[in-house]
């Protein structure tokens, strides 16, 4: 069996996301798994792809919710590494990652991770639309199945 292919996405370059992420990538065995980062350009994100041997693909996830080139790149990216796992870290990560999981029969499996829970960050009102895509995200995960037949 060959490496299981990984795809993490990140929507920014600093905080305890991008954190957990190099820390991730620091301990994933290259002998067990071919990683592709995705996230914004940064110069340590590169070097620290390079030196563990995962791909790196700049991406600014950061520059629109809905900016269709982005989404448009990541599908690329997704469909070019063909992952077994898509890990999205934060909510924009994740919003982008459902929308460009490439349309095929076996689709990857998502795993979702939030480091900081959007809605705690705003008040009144302006949370319910984050209260919303979180529904939505909690929804695609449920349907999206592991790989058949993958064990270990």
């Amino acid at each position: 069996m060959g490496a299981i292919r990984v795809v993490e996405v990140v929507g920014n370059i600093e905080g305890g996301g991008t954190q957990f992420v190099a820390a991730l990538l620091r301990r994933m065995n290259p002998s067990r798994f071919q990683v592709t980062l995705v996230a914004p350009e940064a110069p340590w994100l590169a070097d620290l792809c390079a030196d563990v041997g995962a791909h790196y693909r700049a991406l600014p996830l950061l520059s629109s919710r809905t900016n269709s080139g982005v989404r448009r790149r990541l599908g690329i990216i997704l469909g070019v590494a063909e992952p077994d796992i898509v890990h999205a870290h934060g909510t924009r990560a994740a919003w982008y990652a459902t929308r460009c999981m490439p349309a095929q029969l076996r689709t990857p499996a998502l795993v979702y991770s939030e480091h900081l829970f959007s809605p705690d960050a705003r008040r009144g009102l302006a949370k319910l639309p984050w209260y919303g895509l979180e529904w939505y995200l909690w929804a695609v995960r449920r349907m999206r199945r592991a790989p058949s037949g993958r064990t270990g």
